[in-house]
């Protein structure tokens, strides 16, 4: 497949920009509210508005800079493809009530990705369908469902 090297360097968990403009977001989100309510978060949870401190203005524009290069060379790399499926998952499901910062790069390496591109997804069990629109990726979800697709229990 001829991109599939590129999609793969990009779904590492160092993936340009990535991480600190992710992190600053989440701080920026719960801004009103983490503060007064920082006991009732998670242990896991809290590390992500926390670590997000340290991540200045001039670091997070670039990260967003480099976020922006990347979704174009997505983009230009989907060139004629509505939708592409990947796993769900970068490695086997977590143990409920596991400690979330320790499998968070693992197993969230590709949705993480998606995300921070911000480009549309839909999570069906252990596929992702990532597409050029959000019209594009529901219709895939619709026709899947059509066909018989299911989503496995939960272990």
């Amino acid at each position: 497949m001829p991109g599939r090297s590129w999609w793969a360097r990009r779904t590492s968990t160092s993936s340009p920009g990535a991480s600190p403009a992710r992190t600053r977001t989440v701080r920026r989100t719960h801004e009103g509210t983490y503060p007064a309510n920082a006991a009732s978060y998670s242990a896991g949870v809290r590390r992500k508005p926390d670590d997000a401190a340290g991540i200045g203005h001039r670091d997070y524009r670039r990260a967003v800079e480099e976020l922006s290069a990347v979704r174009a060379a997505f983009f230009a790399k989907m060139a004629g493809i509505d939708v592409l499926i990947t796993p769900t998952l970068g490695g086997p499901a977590p143990r409920a009530g596991c400690d979330e910062a320790a499998v968070r790069g693992e197993v969230g390496r590709i949705t993480a990705v998606v995300s921070a591109l911000g480009l549309p997804a839909l999570a069906i069990g252990d596929l992702q369908l990532v597409g050029r629109s959000e019209s594009a990726v529901l219709r895939a979800g619709l026709c899947r469902e059509a066909r018989g697709g299911t989503v496995p229990a939960p272990r």
